[in-house]
């Protein structure tokens, strides 16, 4: 069995053993501690909740899926990878986007592989997002100058593009159904450049959405 054979068959394994599944878990609020208990499906993954208490809206730590595996009481039973939790209930499987952080040790050759080989089988036709541009951005607000932030994001880039491009090869070799999506590119489709005006109009003009945005 080959490798890329042997992690699609820990995948279904892994995907078949937790659809049927639930737990009942304590979730601790990171802010004032009060313990919320819900019961939730293994296959569900839940990225907010605003605590009764503090009125805090928790979020899942950095590289974490779903807040029960940051915050629960209990060791959430799949807390790195469970790709069930992306499929869309109703409609086509045409197009899946994955994203990527070149800067975030999550994105292991080994992960992206497994990233990749799931949306390959489930989906006609994946695009890897590189954020090249907005990891500028991210630098110089960390402090970093322009020329500084500019050079660490290309040596950063070509290290991560590299391992993107080892990952498509042992995942689609002959069918060429993974491409590449550089924001910059991105940023280029009308309808993207429409989108970002109405991001930065709410970001102004509503409060509620200015929070949310700088709570992610």
């Amino acid at each position: 069995m080959s490798k890329i054979q042997e992690t699609s068959h820990q995948l279904d394994s892994s995907i078949s053993r937790i659809m049927e599944t639930s737990f009942l878990a304590e979730l601790i609020c990171p802010q004032c501690g009060i313990q919320i208990s819900k019961s939730i499906g293994l296959s569900a993954c839940i990225v907010r909740h605003t605590c009764p208490r503090c009125s805090f809206v928790i979020r899942p730590r950095p590289g974490e899926g779903c807040i029960f595996s940051s915050y629960g009481s209990v060791g959430y039973p799949l807390n790195t990878f469970n790709p069930t939790r992306c499929l869309p209930q109703h409609g086509e499987r045409v197009h899946v986007v994955v994203g990527t952080s070149p800067f975030n040790s999550y994105y292991s050759e080994s992960r992206l592989t497994a990233l990749l080989l799931w949306a390959y089988e489930h989906f006609e036709q994946v695009g890897v997002f590189i954020p090249d541009t907005p990891t500028v951005w991210t630098l110089e607000a960390g402090g970093y100058t322009p020329e500084q932030a500019s050079y660490k994001t290309k040596r950063q880039l070509r290290y991560h593009s590299n391992k993107i491009g080892r990952a498509r090869e042992a995942v689609d070799a002959v069918t060429r159904r993974i491409g590449l999506l550089p924001w910059s590119s991105v940023a280029q489709y009308g309808s993207y450049a429409a989108a970002e005006v109405r991001c930065r109009a709410a970001f102004a003009a509503d409060s509620e959405f200015r929070r949310e945005c700088l709570a992610a």
